[in-house]
């Protein structure tokens, strides 16, 4: 675990600091794509709050300060999950549309500067694109050795959303916010198109944000691969699309190379991987209607 110390940080607007706002999309992901961390939060909670008082009494009454610290964080991230939506709408319509793309990008480097320029965001840097990461930010901010203020913490949880509502935007993820915006990458929609059946070229940036719509909330590698067996097996994609690209596009939080190839190969002579899978029926339908009309 690298720690960032104050040196390498430099000056608010010095090279050594501005490297961490320039980081590669995957690294980007890492810290910021809280899609699946959310859904682990949502899972923890739900453990708590499902079952009957009389049985989770105890539960709560003897818990100790790090299973306390994570519920806290739980809920707190929970509950701040789009709070500022306002602000990013905002940004978008204070200027032209052929400039949003480049206000946002300024804005997040502006953020993450703010972020790393404080010592709880240098924590988050330094730990949360490790396994289990967000354990060690609950113990910082709400473990029993923690000094920070409460409008310290709520500050900090309100940067880490506005980031990572901007990046997911930026990173043509942003349908669900109805914010009106979507980049549909140039590079990724030809990337489709270069993999399309030639009648279904024209529905490539279509095909673009279908894929997110399901990859992005999938969990485990079936899932995530499951909305590209679709476009195979309804012959919009002629061949796969490269893990290389799936890896960029999608991040790898929630899949893997060896899955993918293995869900995705419609040359394989072994039994349909999604035979009698509720989600593929619906998928299939969704994709016939959007994108076969």
């Amino acid at each position: 675990m690298r720690h960032i110390d104050d040196e390498e940080l430099g000056a608010p607007y010095s090279g050594p600091r501005r490297k961490y706002a320039q980081m590669s999309n995957e690294e980007m992901d890492k810290l910021f794509y809280l899609n699946a961390i959310r859904s682990k939060l949502f899972d923890t909670m739900k453990q708590v709050y499902t079952a009957t008082w009389q049985v989770n009494e105890s539960t709560l009454l003897y818990a100790d300060g790090c299973q306390r610290a994570q519920w806290m964080f739980a809920s707190k991230m929970l509950s701040v999950y789009g709070q500022s939506i306002p602000q990013v709408k905002h940004l978008l319509n204070s200027v032209r549309p052929e400039m949003q793309e480049q206000e946002l990008i300024d804005k997040r480097v502006d953020l993450i500067m703010k972020l790393v320029g404080t010592k709880i965001g240098q924590h988050w840097m330094s730990n949360f694109d490790q396994e289990d990461g967000w354990k060690y930010v609950a113990q910082n901010l709400y473990g029993e050795a923690n000094q920070l203020r409460a409008d310290e913490v709520d500050s900090f949880l309100l940067t880490i959303d506005q980031i990572s509502i901007i990046n997911d935007l930026l990173r043509g993820r942003g349908s669900k916010y109805r914010l009106g915006y979507n980049t549909n990458n140039a590079k990724s929609v030809e990337t489709i198109k270069h993999h399309c059946n030639k009648e279904y070229v024209d529905k490539a940036a279509k095909s673009l944000v279908e894929l997110h719509r399901y990859v992005d909330k999938a969990k485990k590698p079936k899932g995530a691969s499951l909305p590209v067996r679709v476009l195979l097996d309804l012959k919009i994609l002629r061949e796969r699309l490269p893990w290389t690209f799936i890896k960029q596009e999608f991040g790898d939080q929630n899949n893997n190379e060896s899955s993918y190839n293995e869900y995705t190969n419609i040359d394989s002579t072994d039994l349909h991987p999604y035979k009698g899978d509720s989600n593929y029926t619906l998928i299939k339908g969704d994709f016939e209607k959007d994108l076969k009309k």
